[in-house]
């Protein structure tokens, strides 16, 4: 007698993020959510600067900036790809995804590359909660992009077995 298989609600829930775009619309909205309560409870916390650790070239940052900036332009950025994310999720192709997701790379890690590590290291000694989430969640979309693109990469590669029967 065979002990059937059951599945927890916990593994139902985790099978609804076995395919790319719903891993990469949880890791937006998760982005989106954080920097948004960041912005609304800026009260909260001491006025934070950043500087700059080069010329930013397309003009948003001077040389001081405050952390409410810097989580304003990571809020147009990631709504700018919920947008286009949300446009195209209906049509499911693929190449669109990892479109929308190297172009949200690119422009996320240029974002975070703006400020100096001795400016980002005094905020995570300061404790503040949002920009740490903020960070994580920042992780968080290099694995889930950084995931698919092995997988492929990986599938790409994979050899062709022979049947030598």
């Amino acid at each position: 007698m065979k002990k059937r298989k059951s599945f927890s609600k916990f593994d139902y829930f985790l099978m609804l993020f076995e395919e790319f775009k719903d891993q990469f619309t949880l890791v937006i909205i998760l982005n989106l959510l954080i920097i948004f309560v960041s912005i609304q409870l800026d009260f909260l916390y001491n006025q934070f600067y950043l500087f700059s650790s080069f010329k930013d070239y397309f003009n948003e940052f001077s040389l001081q900036f405050s952390l409410n900036e810097f989580f304003k332009i990571l809020g147009y950025i990631y709504l700018f790809a919920t947008f286009v994310h949300f446009g195209i999720y209906k049509k499911n192709v693929k190449l669109l995804f990892y479109i929308n997701s190297i172009i949200l790379i690119i422009v996320t890690t240029y974002v975070w590359s703006i400020p100096t590590l001795d400016s980002i290291f005094l905020i995570l000694e300061k404790g503040h909660i949002f920009f740490i989430l903020a960070l994580i969640a920042q992780f968080v979309v290099y694995m889930v992009i950084g995931n698919e693109f092995y997988n492929l990469i990986k599938k790409k590669i994979k050899k062709v077995e022979i049947n030598h029967s």
